[in-house]
């Protein structure tokens, strides 16, 4: 298995600009209960993002809304993002409540604090367990979220420290989300679902840490 950690943060200065050219595009994703809750979930994105903190490359947002409750879970560039996320969400009218989730790429005190998202994670190679997360539309849904994340988990490119994969199963439709390794493990994962008895269709937007290929 490939690591993906630098010698030593002398690295960073020769490798800072194509870590930062390589960065991914901002990532956001919006959930409310009811039509109301979504319009909230759209305003609390606006708060945030009107802030530059919120508008680097590597912030990877999920925003969701039920009964006016805000819950905040995806990673962003420092820690004292998370706090101030949580603030920003919390004065938006409306909103009756937060909760958080999100995760950082570095914290203020790193020696990397300028370099923001994925580079900053690179380099000073703290290491975090893969995640799942799931939702489903119904209990036929639900069991094969069930199936598609247990089988999904036994995939090589899951077993990677600091990957991250999102199932969502709405009526036999599977959307596969998240952050991997490398840059054809999205394809091994979409064929490993599209194996799985009930799935009609498969939709996947993962973003890759490498540009590299796994083999």
């Amino acid at each position: 298995m490939r690591t993906h950690r630098f010698p030593s943060v002398v690295a960073a200065s020769a490798l800072l600009a194509a870590l930062v050219g390589a960065l991914p595009a901002q990532a956001h994703e919006l959930k409310g209960s009811t039509s109301a809750d979504l319009a909230l979930a759209q305003q609390v994105q606006t708060a945030l993002l009107a802030q530059a903190s919120f508008q680097h490359p590597g912030t990877d947002l999920t925003i969701t809304v039920h009964q006016g409750h805000v819950a905040l879970s995806g990673w962003v560039g420092h820690t004292e993002n998370t706090s101030t996320a949580q603030d920003l969400a919390a004065a938006v009218p409306g909103v009756t409540g937060v909760s958080s989730q999100l995760r950082a790429w570095a914290t203020s005190s790193d020696p990397l604090a300028g370099l923001t998202g994925r580079g900053a994670q690179a380099l000073v190679a703290q290491d975090t367990a893969p995640t799942v997360q799931s939702a489903a539309q119904g209990a036929a849904d639900a069991e094969l979220a069930g199936k598609i994340t247990a089988r999904l988990m036994q995939a090589e490119p899951l077993r990677e420290a600091n990957s991250e994969l999102k199932v969502k199963v709405q009526g036999g439709q599977v959307d596969l989300s998240g952050w991997v390794a490398y840059a054809d493990d999205a394809q091994q994962l979409r064929q490993i679902v599209r194996s799985i008895p009930g799935v009609k269709a498969v939709n996947a937007r993962f973003h890759s840490w490498s540009s590299d290929t796994r083999s």
